[in-house]
């Protein structure tokens, strides 16, 4: 680890193959802000065409469905390395991969059967895509998410990186934002705003909420003085 290298704290787990790309560039730190809650489902409908996936709690919540062959036949979609990690170890391939909801829907077909399996907090961006295409789709909500509320000195790092709004509020519960000597670093606009309404104007905001990406702006920017 270079001496120079910046400090930035991630506000959620990464997943082992995005850790270990990052901390090529930066040190990392990772806090747990939001803690998953399973909703063990047992029963579901027969699959369809397609099963839509964006995160891996999603298929905790059904691994005994899936340890029995549900889904076997389906085409997988799915959002992020955890959750393409996790669909393998029940031996099925994903037949669409990526990085967030915005590289999903715009890999999806335009018609097609659906089941969603989703938590219930999360953006729009699928739902609004096949609901505004020739989608037959049920929307199974399998977990949802409690905040945790950690402790933490921002002053020991050089950035924050930021994923939700919900994320944003567990954070700054108990944990005041310096004056100065930290960057905020947002995943997306939504999170933007977020921190926006707590004060604090986000130094970085990615085109494509992609953690990747973001860090490589960031570190362009304190390098350059701008960012691409």
């Amino acid at each position: 680890m270079s001496a120079n290298q910046q400090r930035i704290l991630f506000t959620k787990p990464l997943s082992e193959h995005r850790k270990a790309l990052l901390e090529q560039m930066v040190e990392v730190t990772e806090v747990k802000a939001l803690e998953p809650v399973l909703l063990p489902i047992s029963e579901l409908p027969e699959p369809k065409e397609w099963i839509i996936v964006t995160s891996p709690n999603a298929l905790e919540s059904i691994r005994i469905l899936l340890e029995q062959g549900w889904g076997k036949n389906s085409k997988w979609a799915t959002v992020g390395f955890r959750s393409q990690e996790k669909i393998a170890e029940f031996g099925i391939t994903t037949t669409i991969k990526a990085n967030h909801g915005k590289d999903l829907v715009s890999k999806l077909p335009e018609s097609g059967s659906a089941q969603y399996l989703c938590g219930k907090d999360r953006t729009p961006a699928v739902e609004n895509y096949l609901s505004s295409n020739d989608w037959d789709f049920e929307t199974i909500e399998t977990y949802w998410t409690q905040a945790t509320h950690p402790h933490v000195n921002f002053n020991n790092f050089d950035a924050v990186c930021f994923f939700s709004p919900r994320n944003v509020t567990s954070v700054l519960r108990h944990n005041e934002w310096p004056t100065s000597g930290t960057d905020a670093l947002a995943i997306g606009p939504t999170t933007a705003e977020a921190l926006i309404k707590q004060g604090i104007t986000p130094l970085v905001v990615p085109e494509t909420p992609d953690v990747l990406l973001l860090t490589q702006h960031y570190l362009e920017l304190k390098a350059h003085g701008s960012s691409k």
